[in-house]
């Protein structure tokens, strides 16, 4: 980025302009995450069991991810 295009970000509000209604609490935001909080520590319990469960599951995400990027690669024609 420019140096002088920093000069109108020295307030740091400014440089977020809508994006500072997040910075609020919103209730339904915040029970959904005190719901994936006490989800998180009921999987936690059963971590141990799952871990192999886990694996595969993140095995078969990346061969999929592989097969998939391969096929687009293909398909754009580009060369190596």
């Amino acid at each position: 980025m420019n140096p002088r295009c920093l000069d109108r970000y020295k307030n740091w509000a400014s440089w977020l302009g809508s994006f500072m209604t997040l910075a609020k609490p919103i209730p339904v935001m915040l029970k959904g995450a005190q719901q994936r909080q006490l989800g998180s520590i009921l999987i936690a319990r059963f971590m141990r069991h799952l871990h192999q469960l886990f694996l595969v599951v993140d095995a078969i995400g990346l061969v999929g991810f592989t097969v998939i990027g391969g096929n687009e690669w293909l398909v754009s024609g580009t060369k190596f």
